[in-house]
């Protein structure tokens, strides 16, 4: 798995609240994007929850919300935001919670997985999907990874300034996302064709 465990566990809370954080308007787009994909007051797992911005804004729409991240220190922070939600300490690829939810999300996260590692994840979040239930999935499109090379300098000067954060995070191509006895019902991309998502039923 490609993780960064040194990146600070509020860095996409800051970024997505802070109008004067240089990546406000990408990550504002990009959640408000996800969001508007997912029906309000239905039951939901936020895999990859991370700070729980996600989680708080699904909270606003009367969303039931279970949160996992593989890291300690944004769950805290998920807690400390999401206080009506639930929280665990899960990593993605063993993920076993004994629920069933009507909507999994997982947004920016598998990106960070090598292949057969993506395809467990993959397969243990369908695990906890309802039938008829919809599974809701962004990462990077090839038209970041085009601009990968300079927007990485880009982005470690930004980190280094604003978060003291070192950014040597390794982002892994998705060209092929299959979601084995689901069907896509919907796809698209956001923040300037920068992110790609996709929406998926369960059969």
């Amino acid at each position: 798995m490609a993780h960064q465990p040194d990146q600070p566990a509020d860095h996409y809370a800051r970024a997505y609240a802070s109008r004067l954080h240089p990546l406000h308007l990408f990550h504002r787009r990009r959640l408000d994007r996800i969001l508007s994909l997912i029906p309000g007051r239905v039951r939901v797992l936020d895999a990859g929850c991370d700070a729980g911005v996600l989680a708080g804004l699904l909270l606003d729409r009367g969303c039931q919300v279970v949160g996992v991240d593989v890291r300690s220190s944004s769950i805290e922070l998920a807690r400390q935001r999401c206080p009506t939600a639930q929280f665990h300490v899960r990593d993605i690829r063993s993920l076993r919670l004994d629920e069933h939810f009507d909507v999994v999300v997982c947004t920016d996260v598998l990106e960070h997985l090598v292949e057969p590692e993506r395809k467990r994840a993959i397969t243990r979040l369908l695990a906890h999907l309802e039938p008829g239930g919809l599974m809701v999935v962004s990462f990077p499109s090839r038209l970041y990874f085009a601009v990968e090379p300079l927007w990485k300098q880009v982005r470690r000067a930004l980190y280094r300034r604003t978060t003291g954060w070192d950014d040597d995070e390794v982002h892994l191509p998705i060209d092929d996302l299959p979601l084995p006895n689901c069907d896509i019902i919907t796809r698209g991309t956001c923040c300037l064709g920068l992110v790609e998502w996709m929406v998926a039923k369960a059969r």
